[in-house]
């Protein structure tokens, strides 16, 4: 027989078939009073955080970060990947981990530049001061960067381009 304690499926020979049944109005009450899960996570020698809904994601909301993947041979360049506490919730409910992306240098660039403050990331204990520079909701991503004067150039950057373009 399989029960359904815990959330999960498990086989058992001793449960009898009153503990197999879960009534709608059990799952309806539990479900209705919570809302979403709350997902945590770990930042560097600190507690434990709720992760901020990518919805609430702000540019220029200051982040820490801790690297997790880094790209050195990607199409438009290298590329490294910082866990930041952010997360969304898809269709089903489940809370899914959005990694901040920081794009390290232009395409062609030397793997060895990139390699080395990839390195410099991993050493820092007390995780990357990241801020948000780009947000893409339609595909559910961010962008990051670790100055606040570059962000701050390329934002203004951006904003003259489109004043020319309306023109």
């Amino acid at each position: 027989r399989i029960s359904n304690r815990g959330g999960s499926a498990l086989w058992s020979s001793t449960s009898s078939p009153q503990d197999e049944v879960v009534t709608d109005e059990t799952e309806n009450n539990s479900d209705a009073d919570d809302g979403p899960k709350l997902c945590y996570w770990k930042p560097p020698n600190r507690w434990w955080e709720e992760r901020i809904k990518f919805e609430d994601l702000q540019v220029r909301q200051n982040l820490t970060g801790i690297l997790v993947q880094d790209l050195l041979d990607g199409k438009t360049g290298p590329k490294a990947f910082f866990d930041c506490g952010i997360g969304k919730i898809d269709t089903h409910g489940e809370w899914q981990i959005v990694n901040g992306m920081m794009r390290l240098g232009r395409r062609n660039s030397k793997k060895s530049v990139a390699q080395k403050k990839c390195s410099r990331f991993r050493k820092k204990e007390n995780g990357v001061e990241l801020y948000v520079s780009r947000i893409f909701p339609e595909s559910g991503r961010f962008e990051v960067m670790t100055n606040l004067e570059d962000l701050d150039y390329m934002l203004q950057k951006s904003k003259d381009e489109q004043s020319k373009m309306v023109s």
